[in-house]
Order: structure tokens, then sequence, then C-alpha cells
């Protein structure tokens, strides 16, 4: 889509089977998908619109995917395995740091002023806390409401904002305390959620 125009293009892009996760690394436009009953990610080159041959094996049925921007690495939630899958994106190549995280990861995102890289555990109820420069999990899990599915960070103040499918709302989490502060009641079933991070919109979450 062309976001300036709002307008579908014809660049079709086929990849794996039932994809999930989406996300792009805006320093070099390289654009990430979970494939999740192919157990892998595919990698197509943004400037032209083409699949790359790099496609990268992960875990099983991989959901979400998040990039890094400050050192590309992508990270990876593999539903049926409860761990994340850490790729070096400069190199296309699948790192040893496997993360064993919460039950049935779905959702993922990085707070790109620090870091942190944040999970949101479906059969868990909770948000599991990962330290993007160690790559090592902390012991701050966050509980929040039930089936927990997508997660997004301000990064202008750190908020970080996770909707609960089963419990129709959002959590609001202080990312700088790693504590709840808000709980807001929404429509049935919330799946997904992003932050406006520029311009007159700023700040607004959809």
């Amino acid at each position: 889509i062309n976001g300036r125009t709002g307008v579908l293009t014809d660049d079709t892009i086929t990849v794996g089977n039932n994809l999930t996760g989406v996300a792009v690394d805006q320093g070099d436009d390289t654009v990430y998908v979970t494939n999740f009953n192919s157990f892998n990610v595919s990698v197509i080159n943004g400037r032209t619109g083409v699949l790359t041959d790099d496609t990268i094996t992960v875990g099983n049925n991989p959901r979400g995917v998040a990039v890094d921007q400050g050192d590309d690495t992508v990270y990876v939630t593999n539903y049926s395995s409860g761990n994340v899958s850490v790729i070096n994106g400069r190199t296309g190549v699948l790192t040893d740091d496997t993360i064993t995280v919460g039950t049935y990861p779905s959702g993922v995102a990085v707070d790109q002023g620090d870091d942190t890289v944040y999970v949101t555990n479906f059969g868990s109820f909770n948000v599991s806390v990962i330290n993007g420069r160690t790559g090592v999990l902390t012991d701050d899990t966050i509980t929040v409401g039930n089936n927990l599915t997508g997660v997004a960070v301000d990064q202008g103040d750190d908020t970080v904002y996770v909707t609960n499918f089963n419990s129709f709302n959002v959590s609001v989490i202080n990312g700088r305390t790693g504590t709840v502060d808000d709980t807001i009641t929404v429509g049935d079933n919330p799946y997904g959620v992003a932050v406006d991070g520029s311009g007159t919109n700023a700040g607004l979450v959809y």
C-alpha cells in the first residue's frame, strides 16, 4: 500500500503459509514477514519489492516480529515453541540466542531508546521483558489481562500498550518502572495496537 495516497499498489508479494507478523528495518528498508505454518521468516527487499532468497527458519509457528533499529537485530516470537528467535539483520543469520519466555508468545515490540524488548504471552497472561543489549530475559515479568496479543511502545515516553484479547481492554505499562499504570476498556477482542510517533498526531494510540 502507498501510505501517502492510501492506494493499493500492484506489488503483491508471495511469501510463506499463513503469514501473521510484519516489521520493517527503517535503516535499509528490509521487510520481515513471519509465516506461521511454514516455521520461517521471509525477507523482502523493500526498495525493490522483491522477495529475497534469505528465508530464515526459526521456531514453531512464528507469530510476531520486531526490529531493533539501532543494531538491526530482529526478534521473532515462536508461538508453539514458547521462545523468541534472534536474527542478525545485517547478515540475515539466525543467532544462537534463543530466549525462552512465557506460554504462547504472540506480540513483540522494542523500546528503541534502551533496547528493551517486550513480549506478550497469550497463554501466560503476562509480558516478558528482555534486555536487548545482553539478550537475557529479565525478572520483570508483568501481569496484565487475559490472552494478550498486541504490544506497542511509545518511543517518546517509554509507555507500553498491550491488548488483552479476552479482557476487552488495553493495559498501559510504565516502561521506566515496569508497572501497570492504567487499564483502558475498548471494544470486543482487541488484537493489534500501534502508536503514532510523530507529526500532529504524536502519542495517539490506535
